[in-house]
């Protein structure tokens, strides 16, 4: 139910309580909570908020002390003492709200500043303890730390929710009322006392402490998800647990035995407290039921003894003096003292005298009068106990009725001592206790034990202690000793005899001490235990974590790149052991890799950084040596150009393997390695004898899958070949591979580009190309010659630029250039007629593609037409003189032929008919002349045969010796003992007498022409020499093309077809000679032509 709106106490204002205690406690908390401050960065976090969160800040501040008592519930305890203490009478549910909002939207600082002023309103208007206000401080710190971590992991995300933060929050409210109460109550209930108040207490307020954090909890988490930008986004980093396995596990274990140890204690604690509580009762109740029946006893007995002295019948005589000296005798009994009678008006009729015969004062109590007024109405003995001055009198009166029928009493007091006797087991827990008689009026009339600070309360029936009362059967109490503050359980056991009780009270102090004398050695145990054996597992955790932790360093090390000389070393046999075995093992294993990866990389480096299979092959097997340690090793690699294979060695045993060359390379052509570890098997494999090593291993080079040689190597011992020094070679052999190869390759491509650059050097067409950003890529010698440019000038210019001197009219240029072209749209390839230099050229364009179609620019091949259309001119004037020649002829028989049948004349008919033959005597000459070049160009019917140079000289000077006089001229023949040769007879003496015939034709009437025949070198020259005019310069560049007749005025007259010197240019040719002439104007011409020197077989 609720108290009211706003308010959780009943005034507003703190209590000063405690003394020093309190004082340090105060100071303590201060202490603390200002660490805590500077930890969390005191102000500088603040320093750094945006106006917003100061703003949120200061709503905060200003929300934190209302709502520290808004809506206060009361909690409907059944103990008094919980419903009066201000820690456990109620609960503030809003009170968290402001600090853990302060935790999760701002830091914190902010979140301390904000718990301070909501234990200000705490202490003040609940407890009124003012380290209350630390505490709170203290609870909003440690909230604040939860939800601000951002640890990855389930336990630490579930400790970033306000619902759980809050409420482990505020566990520091409940050690911090511990203490409070403790410091509280120290000074009057001592330790004991005041630490089972503050147990009791501190226990049952941890329930509304945790309520008001989860409320405050689950209202911040509502507030945040209204406004879900003001929760920042922290993201999560590894925790420090996460970070060592030691740490792991020396905080799995603390936690696992913390939880051990205080379960352990807290479950003995709670049933050795019920245990001694409900023993304490059961003593309680049974050493008061005794005591009261004992007590009962003795209040019967002397109410007995003395009724008994009242019916003595000197009483009942008149004699005063025999009445005093009887009552004297029963004073002097050791249970009674100042013995009186009374008569039924309450006046004393008697009383003992002094031992010096005085009267003893006979004035009564008022106690006694009442006692004595109650024993006279009622005739039945009655107890009355009173106290003045700290002291205590017990007096009992009894009735006394005479023979004559009138009452009195008899009215005598006891000595408290003679009561204590009744209740000498009080109290059940000795000194911590206390025991007491209590009279009707609930006055204690005597007490044992532990001495009463006050007056005796007597316990309410609100107090009364159910479960005590339900276990024993009788009314027990608990109740809080007025004086000191401290918790005590009362029983009371009713006198029957007297209406008095006997009440015994044992502190809870006596509870706990006991308690705690029972469970602190075993608490002490536990600890003691878990302490041994947290050693025992951080030494464990060490001698596990440590060779973990060197394998980590080395990791890390390796990682950046060394650290393999590093050792992890451990001596022990367990799982651990042989993780660091396992490791050390992987640290050799990856250094020999590292080693083979390095002497791989090397010998890679190596082999790419040459192209010759000397330099490369010895890389690699000095790379085989350096990886296995072999005594020699050897490579034996085909020879593309010779029919003997390329050797390679290295190694000082590897001049003697040449004997297993042969036999290696054999076997391997059919497997895919050899594989010998010792002598014999070597023998029994490959067949040799006395082999130079004592184990082998041989692996074949297959570029492209064709056996192209073998790498093998071998050891001085025998050798166990490990598949780890298998794949080591097999890699080295495939660099062998790849080098042999790219060699190969290389040779092929180094050939093709020589043969390329021949082609291109050695071609008279000029090649030009252009790259796609239209510049000059490559410029052959045939294009230097024509162009009159160097190409190490033009390369790499636009090729525009370096045709626009040269190419007048320009089309070249843009005919090359892929800008010009796809800009002007005019086609680019296809071919193009240039004049350079005067000579003109057949310019060949082609567009150049990858393989993909993309441009990659053009190349244009200008071939020099010069000659061609000379040639063609020359076939055009042949053909018009052909034409001409024919036509002539033909004319002349057909004009003489159609005059034949007009004369009658015999002799014209004679004359024409022979003009007719000379005609077609011409023709045919023509004809043949036409076909003979065809028939010796085409190599038809070839006879090669025996021939005399200077027989074939002398017929043909014979044959025309003639025909030569004719002209004015003489035939001489110088040859003689010329030696034989191997020729086409018939075609050498046709072209030597095309050259006689030439001769004759050009040089009429110079003199002698003489015809020469001599061996030089190795070669037959036959020659013909004139004294005619020569030949012109312009006209000997072309002597020799068909069709091509002279110039000059003789040759104007010469008839001929123009034939007669390529028919022996063509002769030569087949025969694998030459010709050649030397003429010099005005002084004559000398034909040569030259032919192998053959010797006919025999």
């Amino acid at each position: 139910m609720l108290y009211d709106l706003w308010g959780a106490g009943e005034r507003w204002g703190f209590t000063w309580s405690g003394g020093p205690a309190t004082v340090a406690l105060l100071t303590l908390t201060a202490i603390l909570i200002a660490w805590v401050w500077w930890r969390a960065g005191g102000w500088r976090p603040l320093r750094a908020m945006s106006r917003g969160q100061w703003a949120i800040f200061g709503g905060l501040c200003l929300a934190s002390i209302p709502l520290s008592q808004l809506l206060p519930l009361a909690l409907p305890w059944g103990d008094p003492l919980l419903r009066s203490h201000p820690a456990t009478a109620a609960t503030v549910l809003f009170s968290a709200v402001p600090y853990l909002l302060a935790s999760v939207v701002l830091n914190a600082p902010a979140a301390i500043l904000v718990g301070l002023l909501a234990g200000v309103g705490r202490a003040l208007g609940q407890t009124g303890a003012p380290a209350d206000i630390f505490m709170s401080a203290l609870a909003a710190a440690a909230s604040a730390i939860l939800l601000q971590q951002n640890y990855a992991g389930r336990m630490f995300a579930a400790l970033r929710q306000p619902v759980l933060a809050g409420a482990l929050g505020r566990l520091v409210m409940v050690v911090g009322t511990t203490l409070i109460v403790l410091t509280q109550t120290l000074p009057r209930a001592g330790f004991f006392g005041a630490l089972d108040l503050a147990l009791f207490v501190a226990l049952w307020s941890a329930l509304p402490l945790l309520a008001e954090g989860a409320i405050g909890g689950a209202l911040a988490s509502a507030v945040l998800w209204i406004a879900p930008q003001w929760r920042p986004d922290r993201g999560v980093v590894p925790s420090p647990l996460d970070r060592s396995l030691q740490r792991q596990m020396g905080t799995a274990f603390l936690t696992f035995a913390a939880s051990v140890v205080l379960l352990s204690a807290l479950t003995a604690f709670y049933f050795s407290a019920r245990s001694t509580e409900q023993a304490l009762a059961e003593q309680m109740v049974d050493s008061a039921d005794a005591a009261a029946q004992r007590l009962g006893a003795l209040q019967g007995e002397l109410a007995g003894t003395l009724t008994q002295f009242g019916q003595d019948p000197r009483l009942a005589a008149g004699d005063e003096s025999a009445k005093s000296a009887m009552l004297g005798r029963m004073q002097t009994t050791p249970q009674f003292s100042a013995v009186r009678l009374m008569d039924g008006t309450g006046t004393v009729i008697s009383a003992p005298r002094g031992e010096a015969g005085e009267a003893v004062p006979s004035e009564l109590s008022a106690a006694e009068m009442m006692i004595a007024g109650q024993v006279l109405n009622r005739a039945e003995a009655r107890w009355a106990a009173e106290s003045h001055d700290g002291v205590t009198a017990v007096s009992l009166a009894v009735p006394r009725v005479d023979e004559s029928g009138a009452r009195s009493v008899l009215l005598a007091r006891i000595e408290p001592d003679v009561l204590a006797e009744a209740i000498a087991g009080l109290p059940a827990t000795g000194n911590l206790g206390s025991g007491l008689i209590v009279d009707e009026s609930s006055r204690a009339v005597l007490v044992t034990g532990a001495k009463l600070s006050g007056d005796w309360v007597a316990p309410e029936a609100g107090q009364l202690a159910s479960s005590l009362s339900a276990l024993t059967g009788r009314n027990l109490y608990s109740s809080i000793d007025p004086a000191t503050g401290a918790r005590q359980m009362v029983y009371q056991s009713a006198v029957s005899e007297s209406g008095w009780k006997v009440v015994t009270i044992t502190p809870y102090a006596a509870v706990l001490r006991r308690t705690l004398s029972i469970i602190g050695p075993l608490a002490g145990l536990l600890l003691v235990i878990s302490g041994l054996f947290y050693l025992l597992v951080a030494s464990l955790g060490r001698n596990v974590t440590r060779p973990i932790a060197e394998m980590s360093r080395a990791s890390r090390a390796i990682a950046d790149g060394g650290g393999l000389e590093r050792t992890v070393r451990s001596d022990r046999a367990d799982e651990i052991g042989q993780l660091s075995l396992a490791f050390s093992q992987m640290q050799r294993a990856l250094r020999q890799r590292l080693d083979e990866l390095s002497l791989l990389l090397s010998v890679s480096i190596d082999v790419a950084a040459t192209i010759h299979i000397d330099e490369g092959m010895a890389a690699v097997l000095q790379g085989v040596l350096r990886g296995t340690g072999a005594a020699g090793a050897r490579a034996i690699v085909r020879n593309p150009n010779a029919p003997a294979p390329l050797s390679f060695a290295e190694g000082p045993a590897a001049e003697s393997m040449t004997v297993l060359d042969r036999s290696v390379l054999l076997a391997l052509r059919s497997v895919d390695e050899l594989a010998y570890g010792s002598a014999a098997e070597i023998e029994a494999g490959l067949g040799v004898a006395n082999p130079p090593g004592m184990a082998l291993f041989a692996l074949p080079l297959r570029p492209a899958g064709e056996f192209q040689g073998v790498l093998y190597l071998v050891y001085r011992q025998p050798h166990y070949f490990d598949s780890d020094e298998r794949n080591l070679l097999r890699t080295l052999t495939g660099q062998a591979t790849v080098l042999v190869q790219n060699a190969h390759l290389f040779a092929a491509a180094e050939g093709g580009r020589r043969r390329l650059a021949a082609i291109l050097a050695s071609t008279t067409n000029g090649v030009i190309v252009t790259d796609q950003t239209d510049r000059v890529l490559l410029f052959n010698p045939a294009m230097e010659r024509a162009f009159g440019l160097r190409s190490k000038d033009v390369t790499g210019r636009p090729v525009v630029d370096m045709l626009a001197e040269l190419d007048k009219g320009g089309a070249l240029a843009r005919r090359m250039s892929l800008g010009m072209s796809s800009a002007t749209g005019e086609a680019a390839d296809g071919k193009l007629e240039v004049e350079v230099n005067g000579r003109t050229y057949l310019a060949g364009i082609s567009t150049v593609y990858n393989s993909s179609s993309q441009t990659m620019g053009r190349v244009a091949v200008l071939q020099d037409v010069t000659d061609l259309k000379d040639l063609d001119r020359l076939k055009s004037d042949f053909v018009a003189g052909i034409s001409h020649d024919l036509r002539s002829p033909l004319t002349i028989m057909h004009n003489y032929a159609s005059l034949l049948p007009v004369v009658d004349d015999p002799a014209l008919e004679q004359e024409y008919a022979e003009k007719i033959l000379a005609g077609i005597e011409r023709m045919k000459r023509l004809v043949n002349d036409l076909l003979d070049l065809a028939q010796i160009e085409a190599g038809m019917n070839l006879q090669f045969d025996r021939v005399n140079p200077d027989e074939l000289l002398a017929e043909v000077a014979q044959e025309y010796a003639s025909i030569a006089r004719e002209s004015g001229l003489s035939i001489v023949v110088e040859a003689s003992g010329t030696p034989a040769t191997v020729a086409d007879p018939d075609l050498l003496r046709r072209a030597i007498t095309n050259l006689v015939v030439n001769a004759i034709k050009y040089s009429p009437d110079s003199g002698s022409l003489v015809l020469q025949a001599e061996a030089k070198g190795k070669e037959i020259v036959l020659s013909v020499h004139d004294h005619g005019p020569g030949i012109v310069a312009g006209d000997q560049s072309h002597l020799f093309e068909k069709f091509y007749r002279g110039r000059m005025s003789t040759a104007d007259r010469a008839k001929g077809s123009g034939l007669g010197l390529a028919i022996v240019k063509s002769v030569a040719d087949l025969h694998d000679g030459r010709v050649w002439f030397e003429s010099v104007p005005g002084e004559g011409s000398a034909f040569y032509l030259a032919i192998p020197h053959k010797t006919y077989p025999s």
